[in-house]
């Protein structure tokens, strides 16, 4: 049976509890762009625990929209481009997933950390 819950309790409940993680095992908080030029195109929104592989938005109607795709979702869009992965998006999001865990197990670090310093010294070295 359901039970009512009021606006006092929600209230109450630790705020640490209720953040979203990424695939619920990394946290956003201590990511960091360290790179000014690029910060404003490698985007996740902290508060509301917005990285998540599949948005469904229409991030191509509008110049510059595009920035505000989550970098999660930009990456799996990416390789399901060309390869045997081509469209199969619940697919690819499984691929990211494991290599995100198999990145977590040999470092040890934080892989949404590993992927902003990969895009970041990539963008470093074409320019």
């Amino acid at each position: 049976m359901l039970t009512k819950i009021n606006l006092t309790e929600i209230k109450k409940l630790d705020n640490s509890k209720l953040r979203m993680k990424v695939f619920n095992h990394w946290d956003l908080e201590k990511i960091k762009v360290n790179d000014i030029s690029i910060s404003n195109y490698i985007y996740f929104n902290k508060e509301y625990g917005e990285l998540v592989p599949h948005t469904s938005g229409n991030y191509d109607k509008k110049p510059f929209k595009k920035t505000y795709c989550p970098i999660l979702e930009r990456l799996v869009c990416s390789m399901m481009l060309k390869s045997r992965n081509s469209g199969k998006k619940i697919k690819t999001i499984a691929i990211v997933k494991h290599a995100f865990y198999l990145l977590h197990k040999t470092t040890g670090k934080n892989p949404v950390q590993l992927l902003v310093d990969a895009i970041t010294n990539w963008f470093n070295f074409n320019n």
